[in-house]
């Protein structure tokens, strides 16, 4: 927040119109590679191997590690979009209450929101790796408890294996013989 207000008092906008495209094009980017982790976020859960209780519990997480991604698809979104108007409008907005209205020859505002939402998506940008790899993690244990179901039950449906006959005894054995 420090940083974007710094930027809407000291950076001088036609820095931000040099590089805005660039910009939109780096959220483009970044959306591109959170939009299939969350569809992937989405459908990890499968049945086997799992109590109920796991199932709450990674779901409950799932849906954590979803609403930050949404956050953060928000920010790019809203970065992309007040680059996009910024760059549009030479970083001149009106605005139609006095107490915002500026001396300055841009948009105080529009540059502070541009910064915040630029500012905050990327510091974001380790998290969404981090989740990225904690999904890569939870799809391995996932992994494991299935296969080992699938080997257990495996192991319950396969017929006893074929024993061999029970020994019979022999006529006369065990009995001491004479020696002669």
């Amino acid at each position: 927040m420090l940083l974007a207000l710094c930027a809407a008092i000291w950076l001088d906008p036609t820095k931000f119109k040099d590089v805005a495209g660039d910009i939109v094009v780096y959220f483009g980017i970044q959306v591109a590679a959170l939009l299939p982790a969350m569809i992937y976020a989405a459908s990890i859960l499968r049945p086997d191997g799992l109590t109920l209780e796991d199932v709450k519990k990674y779901r409950k997480a799932l849906r954590e590690q979803m609403s930050f991604w949404v956050a953060l698809l928000t920010l790019d979104l809203a970065a992309s979009i007040l680059m996009i108007i910024g760059k549009a409008t030479d970083w001149r907005v009106e605005s139609p209450l006095p107490l915002l209205a500026s001396t300055k020859p841009y948009s105080p505002g529009l540059v502070f929101l541009a910064a915040l939402c630029s500012a905050l998506a990327i510091l974001r940008l380790w998290s969404f790796l981090t989740g990225v790899f904690s999904l890569l993690e939870l799809n391995g244990q996932l992994t494991e408890r299935a296969v080992a179901a699938r080997l257990r039950d495996e192991l319950r449906s396969q017929p006893a294996r074929d024993q061999p006959p029970p020994f019979e005894k022999p006529p006369g054995y065990g009995q001491i013989t004479s020696r002669h």
